[in-house]
């Protein structure tokens, strides 16, 4: 095992920029923190550094983190491809427990839950696509020989899936001709496949889910002349029950139904299917032009916060470099399940739609618009504080040093300008934590990150 130093724990002011890429454990009330070699173990709500051993440092850089779904156990990976299992404790700090074997071969680490609510650590090779499984609470590893396939920004947690009932795992991989399949696991014996079944020979999978009554679905998105996007419903022994066309990604559950994003007629939209007919049950088009009603409520950005605008109208459409016209949906379901938000790319994603979660809704049109000045980066919606289950949709725009956030039913959406100072522009929503307040960590793309607390409007 390699050695690992550490160093003493320390206090560092609330109000500033830190340095690295932090992720949070299931809880959010860890962060683990990773900047060049080192690993360091922070309190989310303070970010104070934590234990007796707050920072392990490795050889190399530390290029990836993730959290077991248990906070006691995390994993990381290197820049030299070398894997380690992590001990957490608030009050011991981290220690490197076990060192996976086959070192020189990681490439990332993801992790996913167990039956009975245990964890599994996944660490892909980099150099042929094999997966080894570390189970969180034996340390017992696994590799499974396949190429399993990664998503287009090289996570291949994207194309893996956890049924509903935590029993199987789905991933999507290749065979020795390189041809797609899905292969499903035993989720508390991942090492061994219980189903596999090949894809269509023309199939590009983006991404895949288990049905609510244990349907295997995959998004197919081929990038061919002609062809178009699908969702794939298989049965578990891979014969395909359904197919609907124009289904991409992303998606999200309702209570009754699969929300999935839509281009149709050159108009993004969103549709609802329902799962026990897998047919389209209600679909919106994301409008280039709304009145605000007294179900349609419309507001845009000012100096100083929001201000009601009485009428929606997108004039221009946005195009790539090329000047062709730019399409795609982002979406998120609210935790409570009972609002959407979602942006346009022909919007230059400056707007920001909600609409009702429910497939039997009859509104065609948004419940809320927000139009923005500089466009949307990253919104993430979260469980707040409050014990009546609402939900906080917050949310960052490009080149703007604010934390934007609206809880439905408020009067206005809130903007808080951040307390590190105008130079940090973040560019993701990490993670939601903070007691008995409403605070936030903020990632920005040059691997800093901070916390931001807003106030709650009423």
């Amino acid at each position: 095992m390699t050695r690992l130093s550490s160093a003493p724990s320390t206090s560092d002011p609330l109000h500033a920029a830190y340095k690295g890429s932090v992720v949070l454990d299931p809880s959010s009330e860890l962060a683990l923190v990773a900047s060049e070699r080192f690993l360091a173990l922070r309190d989310a709500h303070t970010l104070e550094l934590l234990g007796e051993t707050a920072r392990l440092e490795f050889p190399s850089e530390v290029i990836s983190v993730v959290f077991a779904a248990r906070s006691d156990r995390a994993a990381c990976v290197t820049r030299d491809g070398d894997a380690y299992v992590i001990n957490v404790s608030r009050g011991s700090g981290l220690e490197a427990m076990h060192p996976v074997h086959g070192g020189d071969e990681y490439a990332f680490a993801h992790a996913w839950r167990a039956l009975g609510g245990g964890g599994y650590v996944g660490l892909r090779h980099r150099f042929d696509g094999s997966t080894t499984i570390v189970n969180a609470e034996t340390m017992i590893e696994h590799t499974i020989a396949h190429r399993a396939k990664t998503s287009e920004d090289g996570d291949s947690g994207a194309l893996r899936a956890l049924s509903r009932c935590g029993r199987w795992t789905s991933v999507v991989a290749r065979d020795e001709d390189g041809r797609e399949q899905v292969e499903v696991y035993a989720s508390d014996a991942p090492h061994a496949a219980a189903i596999t079944f090949r894809l269509p020979a023309s199939a590009d999978a983006r991404a895949i889910e288990f049905g609510s009554f244990g349907e295997i679905l995959v998004f197919d998105d081929p990038c061919k002349p002609n062809a178009s996007p699908a969702l794939r419903v298989f049965s578990s022994d891979g014969t395909q029950r359904a197919e609907i066309r124009g289904a991409r990604v992303p998606y999200a559950r309702t209570r009754d139904s699969l929300v999935v994003s839509t281009i149709e007629n050159n108009r993004e939209g969103l549709a609802w299917i329902d799962e026990l007919t897998w047919r389209v049950v209600r679909a919106v088009g994301h409008p280039l032009r709304c009145d605000a009603t007294f179900v349609t409520r419309c507001f845009r950005e000012s100096t100083d916060g929001f201000e009601k605008i009485e009428r929606f109208e997108q004039t221009t459409i946005a195009c790539d470099s090329n000047g062709v016209e730019r399409m795609g949906v982002r979406l998120a379901m609210s935790r409570c399940g009972t609002v959407i938000a979602s942006a346009c790319a022909s919007q230059d994603d400056k707007v920001l739609f909600l609409w009702s979660a429910s497939a039997a809704a009859e509104d065609v049109e948004p419940l809320a618009i927000f139009v923005h000045r500089k466009p949307i980066r990253d919104f993430k919606w979260f469980a707040n504080d409050d014990a009546n289950g609402e939900a906080c949709l917050a949310y960052v725009c490009i080149d703007t040093a604010a934390l934007f956030s609206y809880t439905p039913g408020s009067e206005t959406p809130s903007r808080a300008k951040l307390d590190c100072g105008l130079e940090f522009s973040p560019t993701r929503v990490v993670g939601k934590c903070g007691k008995g307040i409403d605070a936030f960590i903020l990632a920005s793309k040059m691997k800093t990150f901070t916390r931001q607390a807003i106030a709650r409007k009423p």
